[in-house]
């Protein structure tokens, strides 16, 4: 035995008479419907703003901190150098009993101290190429440049 149950269909109907004008229903239907309003479009053009601000204050960050990276690379190198040249002037001193006033090796020490020797330079010695003999005398002193900053200088 079977039993069927008929459940009818119900459908609600808005009549035209009974629908606002202008109701959303209308709206979305009509020819207007893929179109922006323009508080949405002001919103995306505010947004895209916001993201063409970080882009170029996280742009100008990263040059600035290149720009102070590569002044610190070039103050290290400068250091390495400067101890490197100081390394190499004193392993290669010159001291001669005979003629001491020649050969002294002269130290002051100061406001503006200064060392002073005799040194046979290797062939890579800087400024070497200006003087017929790496036998020179290197004299080495710290000048002010400026009221905080000192410089250390190889004299001629």
């Amino acid at each position: 035995m079977k039993i069927k149950f008929q459940i009818p269909n119900f459908k609600f109907r808005i009549s035209k008479s009974r629908r606002k004008k202008n109701s959303p229903l209308e709206i979305r239907n009509s020819r207007f419907a893929g179109a922006f309003t323009l508080i949405e479009i002001m919103m995306a053009i505010a947004i895209f703003a916001l993201l063409v601000a970080a882009v170029y204050s996280t742009w100008v960050v990263i040059l600035k901190s290149s720009l102070v990276g590569q002044e610190a690379a070039k103050q290290a190198q400068r250091e390495r150098i400067a101890i490197r040249t100081i390394e190499d002037s004193l392993t290669c001193i010159q001291s001669f009993q005979a003629s001491i006033q020649y050969y002294a090796f002269n130290i002051t020490n100061g406001d503006q101290p200064s060392l002073s020797f005799v040194a046979r330079v290797p062939d890579v010695f800087p400024r070497n190429g200006r003087f017929d003999s790496n036998l020179r005398r290197l004299t080495f002193s710290v000048e002010p440049v400026s009221d905080s900053e000192k410089d250390l200088v190889l004299a001629k």
